[in-house]
């Protein structure tokens, strides 16, 4: 029996993904940013329940970090994996809106 279900969140900086854990958590606990200065420094973990579900979100380090290498944002990321002993159930990929509309458009040509 699955104890919780994990969500990976992953995306660049400033996509979202400490507003999405903040929503589906039900909280404030993920800080978030105004604009594309990194803010989450280490993943943070935050629990939800849902249709009898209980859901385990994890808000990780922005891919293009300001602040960080890349071997450095992969490092923090995989703490995040490793950090859940019974695995990750589902990856959401956060985009900026912006990013998607410019390749609908590229695509619709």
């Amino acid at each position: 029996m699955i104890k919780a279900r994990n969500i990976l969140l992953i995306g660049r900086t400033g996509s979202g993904k400490s507003t999405l854990a903040n929503v589906l958590v039900g909280t404030d606990k993920f800080k978030e940013s105004s604009d594309s200065v990194s803010e989450t420094k280490d993943f943070k973990k935050g629990t939800f329940s849902w249709k009898g579900i209980n859901y385990c979100v994890i808000d990780t380090v922005g891919i293009g970090d300001t602040k960080l290498t890349k071997r450095d944002i992969l490092y923090k990321m995989a703490q995040g994996v490793v950090s859940l002993k019974e695995g990750i159930n589902q990856v959401f990929l956060c985009l900026e809106e912006n990013l998607l509309a410019k390749k609908l458009k590229f695509l619709n040509c």
